[in-house]
């Protein structure tokens, strides 16, 4: 806990979601932590160790540093529609994501009583491929750790939530990366302890396929890379595909991205960034 805050901040400037993804492993460990601290103590003694472990020099620093600077910055850039006909085709939009999920508008979770049984099967593969097989690899020796399962939770629910565009999946493949990490390094203390230096018996073995494909699949996209700036003779993308965007030749109330519309006004780029 003395060091939570700083960590989530730490995130915040790669994406708002990834510090939403961590804060879930942040209130799970915490609720731990505080058990522990109260173990033996009285009420006022254990509440006493736990603000101390809140309060601690690396998150009363990161909130009055980092945390201004973020706070500035979003307070600056967050932009609502300016004009009437932008605020009723925003609602439109609203109304439409409604029709397929649960939510306000602006976030929500999916309507999962309209899935078919092939987007369950697809969830089901995709889980599996994604997460399944390395809990399963670590079921045996972590099934009494509270990080496993608030990991393994987290990573079944969070692709069902939505939050701005209903079609866009930015919140589930940010916010599950810190879920990720941390499977990644459950699994290195499963290899150092479960398979290094152990007989290959069927469990290890298989734990060896798997750690084949998957570093396989990443040396294909490596070698595709390379495939790549050969063809193009260049560093850079050059696809059709992809175009340059800019934003002068068009009203702010139709770009869906983080935009301030008089920067000298605002405390962030009149000031800080100064």
């Amino acid at each position: 806990m003395n060091s939570y805050l700083f960590l989530g901040l730490l995130l915040l400037p790669y994406s708002p979601w990834l510090t939403v993804g961590i804060v879930v492993f942040m209130v799970v460990l915490a609720i731990v932590e505080a058990r522990e601290l109260c173990r033996g103590k009285r009420w006022w003694s254990a509440m006493l160790a736990t603000l101390r472990e809140v309060a601690s020099p690396a998150n009363i620093a990161a909130a009055c540093s980092l945390g201004i600077v973020f706070i500035a910055f979003f307070a600056a850039s967050l932009y609502a529609p300016a004009s009437a006909d932008a605020a009723t085709e925003a609602a439109a939009a609203a109304a439409s994501a409604s029709a397929s999920a649960t939510g306000t508008g602006v976030a929500g979770i999916l309507d999962v009583s309209s899935f078919s049984l092939f987007k369950w099967v697809g969830f089901l593969v995709f889980a599996f491929c994604e997460y399944g097989i390395y809990a399963l690899f670590l079921f045996r020796s972590r099934r009494h750790d509270p990080l496993y399962w608030t990991t393994v939770i987290w990573l079944t629910v969070a692709p069902f939530f939505w939050v701005g565009a209903f079609e866009g999946v930015d919140f589930g493949m940010d916010a599950t990366l810190p879920g990720l990490a941390v499977l990644m390094v459950l699994m290195m203390g499963y290899c150092k302890d479960e398979v290094m230096g152990k007989a290959l018996g069927l469990r290890n073995l298989l734990f060896v396929v798997v750690a084949s494909i998957v570093v396989l699949g990443q040396c294909m996209q490596l070698a595709y890379q390379v495939e790549m700036l050969y063809e193009n003779q260049t560093f850079y993308d050059v696809r059709d595909s992809y175009q340059i965007t800019s934003y002068g030749d068009k009203p702010l109330d139709s770009v869906s991205n983080f935009v301030c519309g008089a920067p000298d006004d605002t405390f962030f780029f009149s000031e800080l960034t100064r």
